[in-house]
């Protein structure tokens, strides 16, 4: 909602000090300044009584009109003020409603003034949700419906402060990393190089907006730990370039952080639910753990990765997430959704895993991780069972988002090198927390083979974005 705007209509006020002669002993009045200036007059000469007093009078008459021109040439002239009919304190000419004392602007030229308007820009979002981050979890400018004059308007674009183009991140082995600027239409202009001589390679990138400026960042680590183990944490981010990102060295850490990024506390900060798998070469699962990094909102000025306590200093505070290695252990593979949505209904967001037994066309289980609300995940619970007759393949990858955009998270699984080599399917969620149990082919990057074991096409790179901005999510894919 747009301001009001106060007119100020200033008055001079003007004290003025008139200086009155008295003597010590009274005051002095009229009577008696006629009755000297007669003395005065009949001493000068032998005068007519009644002309003395005419001149008495007329003097005194000529005393009080000179005082009161005099007064009157102290004060200025009064300009007229300008017109204001309805006196909202807003010049007619300058409100748009100059008989509504609630109104004075239209920004929108809907012919609703902006204190009634919901939505001033007309771009279909409300006022009050453009200013907070809200159910959308983005902040806007209710008087612009393109708040950063990148052509792609507000309701459509998921960093609408964000004027520069979206990108994506490839690590090298030549010490330096390679981005791709997105045409939003799907494709990505040529590769450009970036990255500060470390004298180490990049790895272990995560886009998201991290210092909570509504633009799209993302952090890198340096390739080799220490001597103690150690990897240093790099802070990526534009200033006035679309195709230059800054680079500053948070500090090291012992966990290099990437995983499932969403804001998991319900305070507008994006964090990293960071889950390990851990499986000996060849051998079966021993282990499966996940920490969260709860953003502190200090990654542009932090000279430490995390801390166990919330500490400006540090860019994180880490929180145990979950354990499931009593469930997990002796299984092949782990894979986790690298998007978080609220599927239980309670506003705080879930995590979506599954995994299989071997290495051949096993079933996949898919469950859902309930968040708590403060970085924590509880009451692992089965949605479905992917591939439960063979027919499809195991899931290396699984992308969870609104995919049919109903409001209610969907489920992507699949793209194994087994059973149907390299193909998805979509299970569309129910609103209530509960999934489609049949899934539905929805894309393959594996064409010519459609039955065999150990057919290109395997891949756990699956990621989610709407790239051409339709306003439906798009599936990027490297295999």
């Amino acid at each position: 909602m747009s301001a009001r705007r106060i007119v100020g209509m200033t008055a001079a006020l003007f004290a003025v000090a008139w200086a009155v002669g008295c003597a010590e002993s009274g005051e002095s009045n009229d009577a008696d300044a006629r009755a000297d200036v007669a003395d005065d007059a009949a001493g000068e000469a032998d005068v007519p009584e009644d002309i003395v007093e005419e001149t008495v009078e007329a003097v005194s008459e000529m005393a009080m009109e000179t005082a009161a021109e005099d007064g009157a040439a102290d004060e200025p002239e009064e300009e007229a003020a300008p017109a204001d009919r309805d006196g909202d304190t807003v010049p007619d000419s300058e409100d748009a409603f100059p008989d509504d004392v609630n109104e004075w602007a239209d920004n929108d030229s809907d012919t609703i003034g902006d204190n009634a308007d919901t939505d001033d820009d007309n771009d279909t979002i409300v006022d009050g949700e453009e200013l907070v981050p809200g159910e959308d979890c983005r902040v806007s400018n209710p008087l612009r419906a393109d708040t950063d004059g990148d052509t792609i308007s507000d309701p459509d674009d998921p960093y609408p402060t964000d004027p520069w183009p979206e990108f994506v991140i490839n690590q090298n082995d030549v010490g330096t990393y390679y981005f791709f600027l997105s045409n939003r239409d799907g494709t990505f202009e040529p590769r450009i190089e970036g990255g500060d001589d470390i004298g180490d390679n990049y790895m272990g990138f995560t886009i998201a907006d991290f210092d909570n400026d509504g633009k799209m960042d993302f952090i890198g680590h340096g390739a080799t730990p220490d001597g103690g183990g150690l990897y240093d944490l790099y802070f990526f981010y534009r200033t006035t370039r679309r195709d230059e990102f800054v680079q500053r060295l948070v500090g090291p850490t012992d966990d290099p952080l990437g995983g499932t990024v969403a804001d998991v506390n319900n305070d507008t900060l994006i964090d990293i639910v960071d889950f390990k798998m851990i499986r000996p070469p060849g051998e079966y699962i021993t282990q499966v753990y996940a920490d969260t990094y709860l953003n502190n909102g200090t990654i542009g000025t932090a000279t430490c990765v995390y801390d166990e306590i919330v500490s400006p200093e540090c860019a994180f505070t880490h929180v145990e997430a979950y354990d499931l290695t009593s469930m997990m252990a002796g299984e092949w593979v782990y894979m986790q959704s690298y998007q978080a949505v609220d599927i239980t209904g309670d506003g705080i967001k879930d995590i979506v895993f599954g995994y299989y037994s071997s290495g051949g066309n096993d079933p996949v289980p898919v469950y859902v991780l309930e968040g708590v609300g403060d970085g924590t995940f509880v009451n692992p619970t089965l949605l479905f069972t992917h591939n439960a007759s063979g027919t499809q393949s195991p899931a290396n990858s699984i992308v969870f988002a609104d995919f049919t955009n109903d409001t209610v998270g969907d489920v992507i699984a699949g793209l194994d090198d087994d059973g149907d080599p390299g193909q998805a399917w979509i299970y569309t969620g129910i609103e209530g927390g509960t999934f489609a149990t049949m899934g539905i082919p929805t894309f393959d990057v594996n064409l010519l083979s459609e039955s065999g074991s150990d057919e290109p096409g395997a891949t756990g790179s699956a990621r989610c974005f709407d790239f051409d901005f339709d306003g439906n999510m798009d599936i990027l894919v490297g295999h």
